[in-house]
This record gives C-alpha cells, structure tokens and sequence, in this order.
C-alpha cells in the first residue's frame, strides 16, 4: 500500500492554471532502485483572465499546449531523486504565437518515519524560460502575455503524509525563490485527499497553494512569474495494467490574481 499510495500521490497533483506543474508525492519516498514516471498533456484555452488586482477581463482567444513530465527514481529508502519539466510548450493569443520552454526542476526528497504517518523535506532548483517565447498581447492591452520570463528558480518544502485503508491525505507547505529579480518569493504548498476504489481506479481532490510574499507588480496573465493562486481540481487515474496507469484530471482556481480564468485539462500516462 505504501508503494501505491506513493504513486498514485505523485500522479495526482495537476496542473493549475499556467504556472503549477509541480507532482508532489507528499512525505513518501520511492523503494531504493524503482522509479516512477509520467508524462502528460496540458491544455488551458479560453478568452479571460485575472489581473493583478483580482479584476476580470477579457482576452483574445487564447490557447496553451504543453507537453510534461514528471519522474522520481529511489536512490536509497529515505532518498529520493525528483525531476519535473514543461520541455515542449506552444501559446497562442489571438494571431500571435510562440513556442517556450517552461520550469525544469530537478532536486532529492528526503523521507523519515516508516508507518501510516510520514514526513518528508524536498528541494528542487532550475530554470525557466530556457526558450522563453515573446509577449504575445498587443501594445495597450492593460497586460503582458509572456508564458515563459527568465528565471532560475529554488524551493523547499516540508511535506507531511498520512495513510489510512485504500487512501491518503497529504500536505505541504514551502517557499519558491527566483533568480529574477523581478519576481517576488512565493509562499507555496497544498493538500491532497485520495482514494483507490478496487484497486483499480484512484480519485483524488487537490487544493495548491502559490501565494507571493510583495504585492504582486507584474500584469502577465499566463501566470507565469508573479501570481497568487489558490486552486481545487479533482484527478482520476485507471490502473490499466500492473506498472501502467492513464491519467486525466480537470482544474479551476478558488482565488486567482495574474493568471488565466480557465480550467486546465490533463491527460496523461503512469509507469512504474
């Protein structure tokens, strides 16, 4: 159930809005020598978004396509290795368009305790914006639409797990730094519920958190950079085999300030 419960955490944090990308596994850490993988596709489309002070507006069409994924591998029990990327990434706003390169992280997580209750530190440091595209909104729009500014980027967090009968809650809670010095620290985090029916089929609610440390100075709707966010989605995966599982998950904001007003969609892949 551990093994289980530590993948099916990692499958089911999705993506909220343009930023978040980050899998979290809570406190539980990969069996030395096994991995787990999964890839997937991202889709956010629509014509709205929220500004810097929460206000609504209205956008040009808009649509962003992202190819990601997420990997952990066990280098000892209470050591684990963690990479998740956005690598191939297109947006397009009316009659602009640019591909770009979003956040590659990659870090350790380090696990204590062994029972029901785990605890876990993770770090991750890397880069955004390797190809960071081009402002897509026009001259006197009120906004920018870049999805991808340059920035290193860091972050640690402390990670609390718990296991219960064919379920788990998890929560988290860190601080993410950037390299821009544009760009404030950013106090991150959420909580995560899960249950598998017939160990088969696993459902989940998820509630990230990205809230920055400033008053946000930046206008960029794609949320990338500065935004404040609190999300909620809900994610399913189907064990279609035993090392093979799909993946699909919907995602909206409870509170949203420079982001997109728009659902995001996932479909993805498992493997372990």
């Amino acid at each position: 159930m551990m093994k289980r419960s530590s993948v099916m955490a990692a499958a089911v944090c999705a993506a909220v809005m343009c930023t978040s990308q980050v899998a979290s596994a809570g406190a539980w850490t990969q069996p030395e020598g096994e991995h787990y993988t999964k890839v997937w596709m991202l889709a956010l489309v629509g014509s709205a978004g929220y500004d810097s002070q929460g206000n609504s507006v209205e956008t040009e069409d808009y649509r962003l396509l992202s190819m990601n994924y997420y990997f952990e591998y066990g280098l000892s029990d209470k050591w684990t290795y963690v990479t998740t990327g956005r690598p191939f990434a297109h947006a397009i706003h009316g009659s602009r368009a640019t591909p770009y390169v979003g956040e590659m992280w990659g870090g350790v997580r380090r696990g204590f305790l062994s029972g029901p209750l785990r605890l876990g530190i993770e770090g991750q440091v890397g880069y955004q914006g390797i190809a960071r595209g081009k402002n897509l909104a026009d001259e006197g729009a009120g906004y920018t639409f870049s999805p991808a500014p340059a920035s290193g980027l860091a972050k640690l967090e402390g990670q609390l797990g718990v296991e219960f009968p064919n379920g788990w809650v998890s929560a988290s809670a860190g601080i993410k730094s950037f390299g821009n010095e544009a760009i404030s620290s950013a106090v991150i985090g959420g909580l995560q519920v899960g249950y598998t029916i017939k160990q088969k089929v696993t459902v989940d609610l998820h509630f990230p958190v990205n809230v920055h440390l400033e008053e946000l100075e930046q206008n960029n709707l794609t949320g990338a950079g500065e935004s404040n966010y609190i999300g909620a989605g809900v994610g399913v995966s189907w064990g279609a085999r035993e090392n093979f599982a799909l993946h699909a998950a919907f995602d909206g904001v409870l509170f949203a300030r420079a982001n997109l007003a728009t659902p995001a969609l996932l479909l993805g892949m498992e493997f372990r």
